[in-house]
């Protein structure tokens, strides 16, 4: 299975947090906290924002083009990624 190793990654190599365990039990039962917490690290260290990135896309009316860079940039799984592309664009 796969509970967003990318998103976990970023959350540990950013933020200092060790307990991998810990973050993958979250992300099994809320997967938007893992997100959330991505999002916010993202910000802190004033990169652009999965949102910024997938903008383009969506603006050329690309949405299944615009699911999958969100799923690349976050570590969401397929469900995950379009309802937060859903969420943020339609």
């Amino acid at each position: 299975m796969n509970y967003y190793p990318k998103a976990i990654e970023i959350i540990t190599d950013s933020s200092g947090f060790t307990n991998k365990a810990l973050l993958i039990e979250v992300a099994k039962h809320n997967p938007c906290a893992i997100v959330r917490a991505n999002e916010a690290i993202l910000k802190r260290k004033n990169k652009s924002s999965w949102i910024e990135k997938v903008r383009p896309v969506v603006a050329n009316g690309r949405k299944i083009e615009a699911i999958k860079l969100c799923r690349e940039l976050t570590g969401l799984g397929l469900k995950e990624a379009k309802g937060a592309v859903e969420r943020e664009f339609y």
